[in-house]
Formats: structure tokens, sequence, C-alpha cells
């Protein structure tokens, strides 16, 4: 049986070996979710919300959704202990008004994706990569001349 990858196996492999003890000193591995105790290293599972959604509104729904809600109503969330609201007032519930996307880089150490901003919204995709324009080896700094134009 052939194993299928998805993603970048050896940068992957790389991230699995970094020590858990590096997260609170690198914030290159917190991500848009991080009072989750997420991390690149170890986050989800996330839902990724689309037109129509409804969710019930509590801490968890609070951190992996709040970008999204402030960005779909303009508003301020935020969570008391008394429960979330929305500027001032309560929510027990939210219905997206938008399809969102969760995009990932290749480079699992230094992209800056949804892992760290959080989703993109629908209207934001203007295209679809296809092939690969450019690749520099980090080491000699050369363009790797094999990778351009490469099928994604």
């Amino acid at each position: 049986m052939r194993l299928l990858y998805l993603g970048e196996p050896d940068s992957q492999e790389r991230l699995a070996d970094t020590h858990d003890c590096l997260h609170e000193e690198r914030s290159i591995l917190k991500t848009f979710a991080h009072t989750s105790g997420w991390t690149i290293k170890n986050m989800g599972p996330l839902y990724v919300p689309k037109r129509g959604d409804v969710i019930t509104m509590g801490e968890k729904e609070f951190d992996r959704y709040r970008l999204v809600i402030e960005y779909e109503t303009g508003g301020k969330l935020l969570l008391t202990k008394d429960g979330v609201y929305l500027n001032d007032s309560k929510i027990t519930e939210y219905a997206f008004r938008k399809n969102y996307y969760f995009a990932v880089g290749d480079n699992v150490f230094n992209s800056r994706d949804s892992r760290y901003i959080g989703f993109v919204p629908e209207e934001y995709v203007v295209g679809i990569a296809t092939r690969i324009l450019y690749s520099r080896d980090k080491q000699t700094n050369r363009i790797k001349w094999e990778r351009v134009w490469l099928k994604i």
C-alpha cells in the first residue's frame, strides 16, 4: 500500500519532532485560537463554517470563531463569566452569513496562513494555485530550478 500525504512530509516530521516545551517560547507555534491551547503542532478538530451554519456560543466557539463573527457583524465579541456578548447583547447562538476556507501554505514553520490568521472569507479567494512559481533553498539561497513550474 502506498502512503499518500497531505502537505510536505519532511516539514511535518520536523514539526512533530519540535519539543513541546518550545511552544511558549516560540510564538510561531501559536495559532489564531491559541487560548484553546492549540499550536500549529496540535490543532483541532476545527469546523470550517459556511453560510447558514448555526453554532451554540460558548467559550470554545468564542475562541475559534470570534474573528469571523466580528468580521461579519462589524461588532465586538466579548466573553464574560455570564456568557458571550456581541456589542451589548448576549448571544447564545450565531448563524454565519458567509462561506469560509481554511488556507494552508506548504512551509510548515513559516506560512502566515489560516493557522495564524483564521478563516478566509470566500470573497477573498481570487484564484487557485496550480503551479510552483518560485522555490529557493534556505541553506544555499539558490533557486530550486527543478521545482519551478511544477504542478501542485
